[in-house]
């Protein structure tokens, strides 16, 4: 649902399921990265090679049965692996 490259070499791709793949070689090999949520991904953004942002979720009204579901997931390893990013309402 989303590309994003860094560098001509380095470079992001997120998606259903949580999917998000990242290359370091301009796309001639992709690699998954591990994330923990099964929610669609619709962008990602990073500010250098090693730390990125993915976002995405359900919408309501496509989830009768539950709540939306959105997250936010943070790398701080280039993307091979993910935690959601909670932001506590003060």
């Amino acid at each position: 649902m989303d590309v994003f490259f860094l560098t001509p070499e380095s470079g992001w791709i997120v998606g259903q399921n949580g999917l998000i793949l990242f290359t370091r070689d301009g796309g001639k090999n992709w690699f998954r990265g591990s994330t923990p949520t099964n929610a669609p991904l619709s962008s990602v953004r990073f500010t250098d090679a090693q730390h990125g942002w993915a976002v995405g979720g359900h919408f309501a009204e496509l989830i009768i049965s539950s709540p939306p579901s959105n997250v936010v997931l943070e790398t701080k390893d280039g993307g091979q692996n993910w935690t959601v990013r909670n932001f506590d309402s003060e």
